[in-house]
């Protein structure tokens, strides 16, 4: 007979909530989680990245490279965006009109 398991022991969650650590603790120097992962980030993203990040497809990345919109950089054959410029970027783009 086949009997279902919780979904906490599927995923290697079985530690009760209470004892789980929190996001927000304290790490070294009394940093907490979320902003030691944002040091850790990289700056500079592959156009894959940034199709990922900013929901573009490939060829609307390279287009508004092109045209200038966005900064890119080389590193050999690679094509990098800083993360600044991929925000500069997405700031600068026109604001959606409402439907009517």
């Amino acid at each position: 007979m086949i009997t279902a398991l919780p979904l906490a022991v599927l995923i290697g969650h079985t530690q009760s909530p209470s004892v789980r650590h929190q996001p927000s603790a304290d790490v070294n120097g009394g940093q907490n989680v979320n902003e030691a992962i944002e040091e850790l980030r990289r700056e500079a993203l592959t156009i894959s990245e940034v199709c990922s990040a900013c929901g573009l497809g490939r060829s609307k990345v390279y287009e508004a490279i092109a045209d200038g919109s966005l900064k890119a950089r080389k590193a050999g054959r690679r094509t990098l965006v800083l993360r600044d410029d991929m925000k500069t970027f997405l700031a600068a783009l026109p604001e959606a009109r409402p439907e009517l």
